[in-house]
């Protein structure tokens, strides 16, 4: 990955870009669309759209998409090119179950790693710029709205990135930083809203939500939920699988996604291992 200065990508034109960012691409030469999801590793898509960028891919066993297992395969492309940040050898999981509605190229974590990134969500863009450069980080974050607030985070393997976090009262949890639960409801006017959040039904329980909104499976926090010292109330909480295994020995409490972190500028040094969220 190269990259020589402070790059900004703006948030591409979708219907999903308001819960699921969308950046105009290249990719093997040929323009297209990618969504961010910090769930995933470098690039993830269908073997139709592998087959048709030419990118050649064998079988690799079983893998995850969400809670789910599910074949997948591994291939590698030789250029993709992301506003000005260069990436070469490109790892990608081609992944039959991201088919009908679910049909995206997706990147991940490992695609930010590379450099200081910034999801700069109230002002749609993605800011990049190079790791280690003390001039273009100063430059970088100046361009950072308002106060600015560090939550320490722990990455566990390639990507999976856990940080502190609380239920109401319920503090010291932790939660998988996650930003692609694209869990869409109706608001009851016309619109939609997204979880924000989600883990198992015995987590729910145990921090004092009763069984007729855990029957639910989709319902309103009953408190604010917390990401170190940031609390937001009125959220979408969502039943699921999260919660009820660890990720390397390393007990998940629930997942955090984009429904929480769209209020903020949030960005993530690679560095210190720390998210700086500003608004």
């Amino acid at each position: 990955a190269t990259l020589q200065e402070v790059s900004v990508v703006p948030f591409a034109k979708h219907p999903l870009t308001p819960f699921f960012p969308a950046f105009n691409a290249e990719l093997e030469g040929e323009k297209v669309r990618v969504h961010v999801d910090t769930g995933g590793t470098f690039l993830h898509m269908n073997p139709k759209r592998a087959e048709g960028l030419g990118i050649e891919f064998t079988k690799g066993g079983e893998g995850f998409h969400g809670a789910n297992k599910v074949d997948i395969y591994y291939g590698i492309a030789d250029r993709l090119v992301l506003g000005a940040a260069i990436f070469e050898n490109v790892p990608v999981a081609v992944m039959p179950s991201l088919a009908g509605n679910e049909d995206f190229i997706i990147f991940g974590t490992n695609i930010l790693q590379p450099f200081l990134s910034t999801l700069d969500y109230p002002n749609d863009r993605l800011i990049l710029s190079p790791r280690g450069d003390a001039g273009q980080r100063k430059k970088h974050l100046t361009m950072l709205p308002g106060d600015t607030e560090r939550v320490p985070f722990y990455m566990w393997g390639d990507h999976y990135m856990f940080a502190r976090g609380a239920v109401g009262e319920h503090a010291g949890l932790n939660f998988f930083i996650d930003s692609g639960l694209v869990s869409l409801h109706p608001d009851g006017e016309g619109g939609m809203r997204q979880a924000a959040f989600t883990t198992s039904a015995s987590n729910f329980a145990s921090w004092g939500y009763p069984d007729e909104d855990i029957e639910q499976k989709v319902f309103e926090s009953r408190g604010p939920l917390s990401l170190g010292p940031l609390r937001q109330d009125d959220l979408l909480l969502l039943v699921g699988k999260v919660g009820t295994s660890p990720f390397g020995g390393v007990q998940m409490h629930g997942l955090l996604s984009h429904a929480f972190l769209k209020n903020y500028s949030w960005t993530l040094d690679f560095d210190e291992h720390v998210y700086l969220f500003s608004r």
